[in-house]
């Protein structure tokens, strides 16, 4: 089986990466398999790295759709802009939003 790589981008994670570059989130054990990682990995993809690639292709569809129009989802949140968030759509109970 042919091992490629590719670069990832900033705030891709794994799952990103399964979507783009297999079609499918089935394409996720594939892509951790070839990078010697476990489901419960808590890493994301160093965009300065290289991402190693082995399958095939799940949904052709999905894949050729990404690839044609040059979608690279981007889906991770990192950690410096979670302390952005504020307001009562991010608050949590007991947390920073108190009932009395």
């Amino acid at each position: 089986m042919e091992l490629t790589t590719i670069n990832s981008q900033n705030n891709q994670n794994y799952l990103d990466l399964a979507i783009q570059e297999y079609g499918s989130l089935e394409g996720l054990f594939d892509l951790l398999d070839a990078n010697d990682l476990q489901l419960t990995s808590q890493k994301d993809p160093d965009p300065y790295a290289p991402v190693a690639l082995q399958g095939n292709i799940q949904n052709r569809f999905i894949y050729n759709y990404y690839k044609s129009n040059d979608i690279r989802p981007a889906t991770a949140v990192a950690e410096e802009e979670l302390c952005l968030l504020s307001g009562i759509g991010y608050m949590t109970l007991a947390l920073d939003f108190i009932v009395r």
